[in-house]
């Protein structure tokens, strides 16, 4: 190649890369800033958490090669040609330091896991066109506890408990190279406990048809199933379009019931081998009814939009950087690729609040590590 052509092409990436930064850009004013929505009364925002979509801002309608995409879009699992195990832990400990415990005098630490989350996944490729997704957790290993705050005054945080056991399973069709397809199924139980407000600064949020006495204390478990569907779809090399829909009933052991409904949609855009841009939108709406059949409350009063943005850096093939804008709400991530190991770290700001459903007002941000390992 003369150096003259070496010019033009050097010049015509370029502008592409600009070109296409300019396009994100544009597109993603509306939403780069401001507070991140309070609610989230069925906890997806908590349960399918992953290390690698929720770096890029909660991005993943469009975004394949990781595991994680069995919760959020099963096309995206259409075409794999390895197996590929997932494990994500996300941990909110509370510090040395930021109360007395238990009245004895100097010890000032809670010796629990007040947040713990583990997800995990498992992408089977049983046919050239055919991949088999599974994703679950564990009672135990999902949920949080603050109940041992209950005694301390002016607590910021809910005196609750939330623990659940969730397990999706996928199916991803790949059509043609160009084009994937797919289906899940999710199930799950759930339960749920809190004490009254008398030591709590925040404001309970309603998680059931009769739960609107933000003082009360209160208890259910829930069961329930859905099923969701979606495509994948290459618009030009480098450029992909994703949309999934969801929708999942529960009841509750008092026969109240409910149903959330989901929809996703984004792009993927590859300007150059070293960077990807990605971009979602989400709606989710619940509507809740009481023991008999009764719309009792929808909530919100219109389907909540969350808007989700990121970008990824390969840095020579060995690792990878991450971040993006959740919300108005900035994340964060690293991965390390050490063979067919992938080691994952994240951290999303202001996060915490969405799971609780209310704003503790101090340690807000989450972090989440893991791994995703290929097999031959």
């Amino acid at each position: 190649m003369t150096a003259h052509r070496r010019q033009a092409a050097a010049l015509k990436s370029t502008l592409i890369i600009r070109i296409a930064v300019l396009i994100v850009w544009i597109a993603t004013l509306p939403f780069l800033h401001g507070e991140a929505a309070a609610y989230n009364p069925y906890y997806d925002g908590f349960t399918q958490i992953s290390a690698r979509p929720l770096s890029m801002g909660g991005a993943a309608a469009s975004q394949t090669g990781d595991p994680s995409a069995v919760f959020h879009n099963p096309a995206c699992i259409g075409g794999h040609k390895k197996l590929a195990l997932m494990h994500n832990h996300s941990g909110r400990h509370f510090p040395v330091g930021m109360e007395a415990y238990g009245g004895v005098p100097g010890k000032k630490r809670f010796d629990v896991d007040h947040l713990d989350g583990d997800t995990q996944a498992i992408i089977v490729p049983l046919f050239p066109a055919f991949t088999l997704g599974l994703g679950f957790n564990f009672q135990g290993e999902m949920g949080y506890d603050y109940r041992p705050l209950a005694n301390v005054a002016g607590n910021k945080f809910p005196v609750e408990r939330l623990a659940m056991v969730e397990r999706v399973e996928a199916l991803g069709f790949s059509l043609s190279p160009w084009t994937q397809t797919g289906w899940s199924r999710r199930s799950f139980f759930h339960f749920y406990e809190r004490h009254g407000a008398a030591n709590t600064t925040v404001r309970y949020p309603p998680v059931h048809p009769a739960d609107f006495d933000p003082g009360s204390a209160f208890k259910w478990n829930r069961v329930g199933e859905g099923s969701a569907s979606g495509v994948r779809q290459m618009l030009a090399p480098g450029v992909c379009f994703g949309a999934a829909k969801s929708k999942t009933d529960f009841d509750y052991e008092d026969g109240a019931s409910g149903r959330y409904d989901r929809r996703k949609t984004g792009y993927s855009i590859k300007p150059a081998g070293w960077l990807t841009l990605i971009w979602d939108k989400e709606s989710q709406i619940a509507v809740f009814f009481d023991g008999s059949g009764e719309l009792s409350q929808q909530m919100p009063a219109n389907a909540e939009v969350i808007n989700g943005f990121g970008w990824e850096l390969n840095v020579a093939g060995i690792a990878r950087l991450r971040g993006g804008s959740l919300a108005g709400n900035g994340t964060l991530g690293a991965e390390m690729t050490l063979g067919n190991l992938r080691l994952l770290y994240t951290e999303a700001i202001n996060y915490l609040p969405r799971i609780l459903g209310a704003d503790p007002g101090t340690m807000r941000n989450v972090h989440i590590y893991g791994f995703t390992l290929s097999l031959p």
